[in-house]
């Protein structure tokens, strides 16, 4: 993803925290994540997406990728 992608994702999640792509890296996922402390979001994996500079490569799952 270049940096213009990156920005505008990052837009896309300050506006609405539940748009965008699941910490779990499935694009078809709804939210598989208790709610966020932060946000509300199902979205967030163990820190909130909203201003993270990063985002998760690979989440493993009980020993599943």
């Amino acid at each position: 993803m270049d940096k213009n992608n990156e920005d505008n994702m990052l837009n896309i999640q300050l506006i609405n925290p539940d748009a965008g792509i699941c910490d779990c890296n499935d694009d078809k996922c709804a939210g598989c994540f208790w709610p966020c402390e932060t946000c509300s979001s199902t979205k967030c994996g163990h820190q909130c997406r909203i201003n993270r500079g990063w985002k998760y490569e690979v989440w493993e799952r009980q020993g599943r990728k």
